[in-house]
This record gives structure tokens, sequence and C-alpha cells, in this order.
């Protein structure tokens, strides 16, 4: 797959955590226009494309979202995926009058726990319904 770093919208997800990987099929339903591409966070592709901007061992951890030349983590990349989905989903700008440390806290928590609170899939379940090819795997 070819990437437009100028243009392209990347989602980079835990393809392991039953939650995020039911964020990416809802997502999937929601983008009509299909603007967003999916990495699993473990792919070679994911891995060499963050390699320079997070730590290695952060690496799963959080959501990274990269649109249009911009990367956004944790809370921020939550908060970006729905403006750059529009619609009702702008409302959601409303969350930045919270302070990023506690939206990121609010994230972290969910994130340290998410495999006991809503479980951890055997295999990455990378390809949902007819979006093939919105998945970037290498």
């Amino acid at each position: 797959m070819i990437i437009n770093e100028s243009k392209d919208h990347i989602i980079f997800y835990d393809g392991f955590c039953l939650l995020c990987s039911r964020f990416v099929q809802h997502l999937i339903k929601l983008d009509k226009s299909k603007n967003f591409k999916y990495a699993h966070i473990s792919t070679n592709f994911s891995k060499s494309f963050l390699k320079n901007k997070i730590k290695a061992n952060d690496i799963g951890k959080f959501i990274v979202y990269y649109s249009k030349g911009k990367f956004y983590f944790k809370s921020d990349a939550i908060i970006q995926i729905f403006l750059d989905l529009g619609g009702i989903f702008k409302v959601l700008l409303l969350l930045k009058i919270f302070p990023l440390k506690i939206r990121n806290f609010t994230y972290d928590t969910f994130s340290k726990n998410r495999y006991q609170w809503f479980g951890k899939l055997k295999e990455c379940n990378v390809q949902y319904l007819n979006s093939k090819e919105r998945y970037i795997n290498d």
C-alpha cells in the first residue's frame, strides 16, 4: 500500500485488545468516506513508521493517529479521529476544555486495564467486514 504522508489518515491500534478492535470496527462503519486506514501496532510497517515518533517500549500502550503529516497520541488521538470524521462528532472538541493531563490520566487508566476490563483476543483480528483494502499489513 502506498502511503501519502501529506494526505493519509492512519490509526495505529492494538489488534489484540478487544476494546481497541471494536473501536476500529465502529470507525469503519462510521467512516462512510473511507478516509481512514488502519495498522495493527505490532506490524513491521507500524514499527518502522513510528520508529522516531514514540519510544519502542511505548508501542502498543496507546493509540496513535497520523493525519496529514501530524501525529496525535492518547486522548488527543481519539478526539482528532472524531473531529476528522466530522458531523455530529465535532462536538467532542468540547473535551479539550479538560486539561491534557486529566484527559490522558483517564486514557491511561483505561489503557492499563483494558485487557482485564474488556478482554484480549488470542490473535489479532485485523480485517473486518469488507474493508481489507483499508488495512496496512506487511
